[in-house]
């Protein structure tokens, strides 16, 4: 299933005109509230997210999620459990996490942000 919100309108078309729509359902801008979006994570078996408020909805319904990161802190923000896989850029950042801990909002190299597909499906697939 895909979902999003207003905001991920951008990455929901490179979604769609980049993949096989018929590996999933495209369920964007139909979720109305949390209950809704809340009662869709907990039918999933798996769960791909960015950090965000659907992250967390899926670790408080205990279902198995891959959380891509990028320049916060995810010691600060996921349980340390087996259910919660991060996926992070291999960017040997000397400021990471430097987004809520140093209130750092722009970056020369933005390395942090560079996390290939292939590296999420290798994640998922290996956890």
């Amino acid at each position: 299933m895909l979902v999003g919100g207003p905001d991920d309108k951008e990455c929901i078309e490179t979604i769609l005109n980049t993949v096989r729509t018929e590996n999933f359902e495209n369920l964007y801008g139909k979720t109305k509230n949390l209950k809704d979006l809340a009662e869709l994570i907990s039918s999933a078996d798996k769960f791909l997210c960015s950090d965000s408020a659907p992250l967390h909805v899926a670790v408080s319904l205990g279902v198995k999620t891959y959380a891509i990161f990028g320049p916060t802190d995810v010691e600060a923000l996921i349980p340390k459990t087996p259910d919660v896989v991060p996926i992070m850029a291999n960017d040997n950042c000397e400021l990471k996490p430097c987004l809520w801990a140093r209130r750092q909002t722009t970056c020369e190299k933005l390395d942090c942000l560079k996390i290939s597909p292939e590296q999420i499906v290798k994640t998922v697939l290996e956890y």
